[in-house]
């Protein structure tokens, strides 16, 4: 019963009566009252107007498979999805995964994240019902050193996905940070494992940690972290959002080969560091610089006065020269 109401508030994006679904399933107001509230406790939020009836609210706060699936009906990962409660790191269970064997497109989704960290070993804020948290297994069948652009390829496909949700496209702060109204909204990881001899890829891992619903940081964050909801004005639909990831993802991994070179255009597009004054601290060392480029492989290209580098993404922290951008 509270499946096929369920249904009719998907596809009514307005409120929908409680005669109407009484007439559709030939039930009580009574029943359609129970069913709304077992949904409820189920974690969906729905509104309801009298004189207008009920409807599903795009920030529901129950993230689920069965959600998540609506928006991937017939595609080939949609069986490889698994969306947990709450786990130390999707990132951590995909490499798990990976390593007993799990196909390319298994997808772990969470709704909360305790221990999860990001390139330079920080945790990451992943509160439960504000987030999507996601880790998706791929298998290209190349070397190591033909995935250079990974990194690159994975930040656009999330800035497609937010995009098609919400309407707004973050930047990207070189290497992985998805950047709304100057501040943070996402973060993206990326891992290879290949051989050590011919460096031939066992599988590599994406993830990704969007700020969704959040209203608030604590405070060591607060002045450089942001959610969609903050930036956009609009709280998010993250079964939709994560449905949409999952679809972007799936496009990259299907051209990560040999559209190698669109990736990283698209990439310096959204690349807001591009043109800026930076400061790089590796260590206890800091120099201040300009980017100028970023390369086939994803490396920063900056000009330090002295001459020209190129910077790989790994033990260094990287700023605007007055702040954090």
């Amino acid at each position: 019963m509270k499946e096929e109401i369920l249904q009719i508030l998907r596809q009514t994006p307005d409120f929908v009566s409680g005669q109407i679904i009484c007439s559709r399933l030939g039930i009580s107001r009574t029943a359609v009252w129970k069913a709304i509230n077992t949904l409820r406790e189920e974690g969906y939020a729905i509104d309801s107007v009298r004189n207008r009836g009920y409807r599903l609210s795009a920030a529901t706060g129950h993230l689920s498979a069965e959600e998540i699936l609506h928006y991937l009906s017939g595609h080939p990962w949609a069986g490889l999805l698994q969306v947990k409660h709450s786990v130390s790191s999707t990132s951590r269970l995909a490499e798990a995964l990976a390593e007993q064997g799990a196909p390319e497109g298994t997808v772990v989704i969470a709704d909360r994240q305790s221990d999860c960290r990001g390139r330079m070993g920080q945790l990451l804020y992943s509160p439960p019902a504000q987030g999507v948290y996601l880790s998706v297994i791929l298998r290209p069948h190349t070397t190591a050193n033909h995935l250079g652009h990974l990194i690159c390829a994975a930040a656009e496909a999330i800035c497609q996905a937010i995009e098609v949700t919400t309407g707004r496209r973050p930047g990207i702060k070189w290497p992985n940070d998805l950047i709304c109204g100057r501040r943070k909204v996402a973060d993206i990881q990326t891992q290879l494992a290949a051989a050590e001899d011919d460096g031939a890829v066992h599988y590599a891992l994406v993830g990704a940690s969007v700020n969704c619903n959040q209203t608030e940081f604590p405070q060591e964050l607060a002045g450089i972290a942001t959610s969609l909801s903050m930036a956009t004005g609009a709280p998010v639909d993250r079964n939709r959002l994560a449905g949409e990831m999952v679809l972007a993802l799936h496009n990259m991994a299907g051209s990560l080969l040999d559209r190698g070179v669109d990736w990283v255009e698209a990439y310096r597009q959204d690349c807001i560091t591009l043109g800026k004054s930076i400061m790089i601290q590796q260590g206890q060392a800091l120099r201040q610089g300009t980017a100028l480029d970023v390369d086939s492989c994803g490396a920063l290209v900056a000009d330090f006065g002295y001459g020209v580098e190129k910077l790989q993404a790994g033990k260094m922290s990287i700023r605007g020269l007055y702040g954090y951008l």
